[in-house]
């Protein structure tokens, strides 16, 4: 079975025990609810039909009496604040197809190991303590304690942590095991699927690695394109001076001079390797990673060029060096830690779905006041000032957007069309078609070139939908783009079906899904 040519609307039935069977006695009275396929994915069916406590674990029965999937679990509306709220959605269901949990059997059979699903809520705890062990460079010490953590308490981020003080510390074997088994765990660990192919790109088996083809073939369209686009970096297909100014924010800044460091370091190139391993240090949060991977790095680069000095005087001046950027990097660490405490509150009027986007907005500003090289607020500014119909506020972020070097993904391709969207909503066609001209001029992306051509009349809106198909990347982009378009021609009604359709794809952390939802709220306002 194919999750995905399941047609919507199919009817289903779910079984199950809503009240638990040890309530009912003698007799086990089950539940039975009818209901619809809503949405397919490949490892998700999404259905309307009621589910409470107690249904996990029962069947989706077609009307074939055909078991499609297992019930797993409800969607979660989450409210915002400082006690942040989860309220269940009963009525939209996700459901684990069948041909998955046959996939899972398989792998536990095979002797895979799989999380237990249990937390453990001492593991954060235990995280901040391989963290300090790890940030004084005591790698050995932080992989005993991590694997003394571990074999108490399987957690998924223990597991990680482990991989990466084993890989810290020179242990590819080890690091290998962990990140193979996080991998096991949770099949959208990117960073583990990275990890196990960077250890065979260091260890010079990368033609035979297993996750080469996978990263190498990612593109916006999936939640792992950055991990993909380091290896791109790794295989040559991207050069130097563009990766370093790639990045959306300075986790990902730290991440890609790492992985230019390592290039260097594989070309023998010392000084070069170790300037951009300081600058990966620099960049990165002490509790992140890449700060770890990058911190272990330069300590290899340093000792090497140690063994390298001949006097006392080179060997005085390399310490003094080294102790100014130690401290440099601890002042740094301090004002970053002062920046993220300023920024919580704002974040959470960001994510709190009953704040209006005037409040959205002006946390953002504020948010990018405090951080203006995020990259990734700046792109969120763009909408959100959309959202609030400053449209003069939304071209100038949109201009100082493009200016920067941030790669090509789904985030910098939308905005180049989101320029053209609000110049037509103003009235300036002439304005619109010169952007999406120029547009076409530098977009490769096949995508969204096919937007652009249906906005200048090239292409029928049939066309385009049928070229999205049921990919929630291209349902949300192109639906979104139609709907301000269209709201732009003053068709507000098929406008604000198209903004539906956007947020039919389920991508809530998309910009475009925010900014749909409050299209929605402003063409409504008039009718009310």
């Amino acid at each position: 079975m194919d999750p995905r040519q399941i047609p919507k609307l199919s009817p289903i039935i779910t079984l199950g025990f809503p009240l638990g069977r040890r309530t009912q006695a003698d007799t086990i009275n089950v539940s039975v609810t009818r209901g619809n396929v809503r949405r397919t994915f490949d490892d998700l069916i999404q259905v309307d039909t009621s589910l409470h406590g107690g249904n996990s674990g029962g069947p989706v029965i077609d009307s074939r009496g055909k078991v499609i999937g297992i019930v797993s679990g409800v969607a979660m509306d989450w409210s915002q604040g400082f006690a942040p709220m989860a309220t269940p959605v009963w009525d939209l269901g996700m459901v684990l197809p069948i041909t998955k949990a046959v996939d899972l059997l398989i792998e536990l059979k095979a002797g895979r190991v799989k999380w237990n699903g249990v937390l453990d809520f001492s593991a954060e705890d235990d995280l901040q303590k391989i963290r300090d062990v790890a940030a004084e460079g005591r790698w050995a010490d932080a992989v005993k304690l991590a694997d003394e953590k571990l074999a108490k308490s399987l957690q998924p981020a223990l597991n990680k942590a482990a991989a990466m003080m084993h890989y810290c510390s020179g242990d590819y074997v080890g690091a290998r095991k962990l990140f193979s088994q996080g991998l096991s765990m949770d099949a959208q660990d990117y960073d583990a699927r990275f990890m196990l192919y960077l250890i065979d790109y260091l260890s010079g088996n990368v033609k035979d690695s297993t996750q080469r083809q996978y990263l190498v073939d990612l593109d916006w369209q999936s939640p792992a394109e950055f991990q993909g686009y380091l290896a791109w970096i790794l295989e040559g297909m991207v050069d130097e001076s563009t990766a370093l100014q790639s990045w959306y924010n300075t986790p990902e800044k730290s991440w890609l001079y790492y992985v230019v460091s390592l290039l260097h370091s594989k070309k023998g190139d010392w000084q070069k390797a170790e300037e951009l391993a300081q600058e990966a240090v620099r960049s990165a949060g002490t509790d992140a990673w890449e700060f770890f991977l990058a911190k272990a790095q330069l300590e290899q680069l340093q000792k090497r060029r140690r063994a390298g000095l001949k006097t006392e005087t080179q060997w005085n001046k390399y310490k003094a060096e080294i102790k100014d950027f130690d401290e440099t990097v601890k002042n740094l660490q301090k004002a970053k830690a002062e920046k993220a405490e300023q920024v919580v509150a704002m974040y959470l009027k960001i994510a709190d779905n009953t704040a209006g986007a005037e409040d959205k907005l002006q946390a953002l500003e504020d948010s990018y006041k405090i951080m203006p090289d995020n990259r990734s607020i700046l792109s969120a500014l763009v909408y959100y000032s959309a959202a609030a119909e400053n449209w003069s506020r939304s071209l100038e972020y949109i201009d100082a957007f493009l200016e920067t070097k941030a790669r090509q993904n789904a985030r910098r391709m939308g905005i180049g069309l989101f320029k053209a969207c609000i110049l037509n909503y103003e009235g300036k066609d002439r304005a619109a078609r010169e952007v999406l001209e120029e547009y076409e001029g530098r977009i490769r992306d096949p995508w969204f070139f096919t937007i652009s051509e249906y906005l200048l009349g090239k292409q029928t809106d049939k066309a385009l939908k049928d070229l999205a198909g049921e990919s929630p990347e291209r349902l949300i982009t192109a639906y979104t783009i139609m709907g301000f378009w269209d709201e732009g021609a003053g068709e507000g009604k098929k406008a604000a079906r198209h903004y539906k359709e956007a947020i039919g794809s389920f991508l809530d952390d998309w910009l475009e899904y925010d900014f749909a939802r409050e299209r929605i709220k402003k063409l409504k306002k008039p009718a009310e």
